[in-house]
């Protein structure tokens, strides 16, 4: 899927050193994950992979599920800049569905590796019958 949005060009050097820190070991993550698969990733293969001490990625992250929770807060994102596309166009509902699906599998397709984890990760969280996933809500 896409990337996180840029962070607001007010922020200190302070501030930003450590948004780019934190981006370069959930990058890292991210591309292990997509290699190796989530659970054969490690918190050890990680901080190597960013450079970083292990105590430096629990500064930023609580373990691996958080990077886990933050990719699937980012599909979620996507799958709603999907759909948001699809409102607006006069097609019928049939064509906008289609046309969703095909977008999303696309994307989808390209991380394979993980899109498992993120799917069952978004399925987990706490939602009762009837709400929308915590993910989804705005």
């Amino acid at each position: 899927m896409r990337g996180r949005a840029a962070a607001p060009t007010s922020e200190g050097r302070r501030e930003r050193k450590k948004r780019e820190l934190r981006d370069r070991i959930y990058q890292s993550a991210r591309k292990l994950f997509l290699r190796r698969g989530f659970e054969a990733t490690t918190v050890e293969q990680i901080a190597d992979a960013a450079d970083v001490a292990q105590a430096t990625f629990f500064n930023h992250f609580s373990g691996k599920n958080a990077v886990l929770a933050e990719m699937t807060r980012e599909v979620s994102a996507r799958l709603q800049e999907l759909v948001a596309e699809q409102i607006p166009r006069r097609v019928s509902a049939q064509e906008k569905i289609r046309a969703f699906g095909e977008r999303a599998a696309e994307e989808i397709e390209a991380s394979l590796g993980v899109a498992r984890d993120v799917l069952l990760e978004l399925l987990s969280t706490s939602s009762r019958p009837g709400e929308a996933f915590a993910y989804l809500a705005t």
